[in-house]
């Protein structure tokens, strides 16, 4: 009896001690999962999966998406995304598009790139419609983004970028600044005879004593020298040359070089002459930027105030539309002003500025638009007769870059002239150390 029992303790005991064993093991591996499962898990960097677009340019004038040449490129988290997709938007819908509305696209809605590098420069493929599958056509406003798709912590991702700058296809080819002569030895006025001859004057009041003559091809020579401080200057039907200098502010001198290098003083004017022009009977008008007013001075040497107007203090640059009207740009304010023949002086237009009392250098006439430098900004500006203002030209910065009308530099750009006959604009650069004659051919 004795030992039956105490058998039964002794397996009693074991039972116990193996069902303990099994609890605590049991209640080690819940506590070893519980603390597993409050590990917190890493966090979706955003930025990593992002895809940047640094560069969206033109390469052709196809009118179609070969033009366009797309670089982007991706920061981190290369091995998390399997796949790249490229998507085009009108430029009014890009407000629109999240990551949801670019599911379930067809398959000619999106450009799709497998991830192997950090950066891609494409173009797209020609047959590719919009994400909303809007065939893309010229003429019309488009951005692109790219979609990054990939997972992580086992769940999918896909992070939209932002737009890319808008582009615009068209099967013309833009219009280009280019640079004709650098280092040249010209920063101010600016005229072009009938041989297409170009003539660009140094003014420095204390340097500049040159009238350079530029062929069309490029080739430089001195025209006239000794001269001081000149501005403006133009060529009338007979070959003679008429400059605006030696400007002491009290008074200016227009002086005429003769085909054989006779210089003649023909004027000497109160106040402070800069722009001349001539008209086709060859009398020329000359801008007083002193003293408001426009002086005639005919071939004969007459000299006679030919309109007088508040509004033409600060006038510096000059030139006629096809009907005859005078154009003058006030340095001062930028306004653009229209002279009837009877003399009436009306604003159409102000270039706009943040340069104080530097806003124009000088316009010019060509079909059916005037052209003025915004010296200050570095940039041109295009007016119409009806007073419409566009930014022609130049993107602000003071660099001698050729390259489209927008994305081209212009530095201290400050005479202007055009070549009628060859629908041609030419630019001086009066930044200094910048001295350079710029070319627009339209």
């Amino acid at each position: 009896m004795t030992t039956s029992k105490s058998k039964f303790n002794v397996l009693f005991s074991t039972i116990h001690t193996r069902l303990s064993l099994l609890i605590c093991a049991l209640l080690l591996v819940g506590f070893t999962s519980c603390k597993e499962d409050s590990t917190p898990k890493p966090q979706l960097d955003e930025a990593a999966f992002t895809a940047t677009i640094s560069k969206i340019e033109s390469i052709a004038n196809n009118g179609n998406l070969s033009d366009i040449s797309i670089a982007f490129s991706i920061p981190n988290a290369l091995e998390a995304i399997d796949v790249f997709r490229v998507i085009v938007a009108k430029t009014e819908n890009t407000n629109q598009v999240t990551v949801s509305s670019l599911q379930n696209l067809s398959s000619d809605s999106y450009f799709e790139i497998h991830n192997t590098e950090k950066s891609y420069t494409i173009t797209l493929p020609t047959s590719l419609k919009t994400y909303l599958g809007e065939e893309i056509v010229e003429g019309q406003g488009y951005k692109v983004a790219v979609l990054s798709k990939g997972t992580f912590n086992n769940e999918n991702v896909e992070i939209l970028s932002n737009f890319s700058d808008e582009f615009v296809l068209s099967s013309v080819a833009s219009i280009q600044v280019t640079t004709l002569v650098n280092n040249i030895g010209a920063n101010d006025g600016i005229s072009v005879d009938t041989e297409g001859n170009i003539y660009a004057s140094f003014y420095g009041r204390n340097a500049g004593k040159e009238v350079l003559k530029i062929t069309p091809e490029g080739t430089v020579s001195t025209f006239v020298d000794g001269l001081q401080g000149p501005l403006g200057n133009a060529m009338d039907s007979e070959g003679n040359m008429y400059v605006a200098h030696k400007n002491t502010f009290a008074e200016g001198t227009i002086t005429k070089i003769a085909p054989d290098g006779t210089r003649t003083d023909v004027a000497v004017i109160s106040g402070y002459i800069a722009g001349i022009k001539l008209d086709a009977e060859d009398n020329l008008y000359v801008t007083n930027y002193l003293e408001g007013k426009i002086n005639k001075i005919t071939p004969e040497g007459e000299v006679s105030v030919f309109v007088s107007d508040p509004l033409l203090a600060g006038g510096v640059g000059i030139d006629f539309d096809e009907n005859g009207d005078m154009w003058i740009g006030n340095y001062v304010n930028g306004n653009i002003l229209k002279v009837t023949s009877e003399g009436e002086v009306t604003k159409v237009a102000t270039v706009p500025t943040t340069v104080a009392d530097n806003v124009i250098g000088y316009i010019t006439y060509l079909n059916g638009a005037v052209y003025a430098t915004a010296i200050g900004e570095n940039k041109i500006y295009k007016i119409t007769p009806n007073g419409t203002l566009e930014h022609f030209a130049g993107n602000g910065a003071s660099e001698t870059k050729d390259g489209d009308l927008l994305n081209a530099s212009l530095a201290g750009v400050n005479g202007i002239t055009s070549d009628k006959t060859n629908n041609i604009l030419y630019m001086t650069q009066a930044a200094q150390g910048k001295f350079a004659l710029r070319k627009i051919q339209l």
